[in-house]
């Protein structure tokens, strides 16, 4: 749903061989009685196996593509990869911001979700 959402930084939750290791988890209020919803890497599949994870990738995915396509734009190893870059930088925003505002504390991390297609 589009919206602005809190999330946090969801690394060391998951073993280091799942794709969740590297993830963002929205933790503002969320459909469905969930507690959160994650992002993370994950293969570029219309239909795909994500049971309601956001799936991060540094290229558009195919639109309408059929489940296993073989015209994927984004491998898994690349979406994971994006994660991990989106990961690096929001660590990297937060000190900035801590830097030059020494008195806070806690940075509240927010993205913002809209539909592009």
């Amino acid at each position: 749903m589009e919206g602005i959402y809190n999330f946090e930084i969801n690394t060391k939750v998951y073993n280091e061989k799942d794709v969740k290791y590297y993830s963002l988890a929205i933790t503002s209020a969320v459909p469905n009685g969930r507690t959160s919803v994650l992002l993370h890497g994950g293969r570029d599949d219309a239909k795909g196996w994500s049971q309601g994870c956001i799936l991060p990738m540094p290229n558009p995915p195919e639109i309408n593509s059929p489940y296993a396509s073989k015209n994927r734009k984004n491998t898994k190893e690349q979406s994971i990869d994006f994660t991990k870059e989106l990961i690096n930088w929001v660590r990297m925003r937060e000190a900035e911001i801590k830097k030059q505002n020494k008195q806070i504390d806690k940075v509240v991390k927010q993205i913002i979700i809209t539909k592009t297609f």
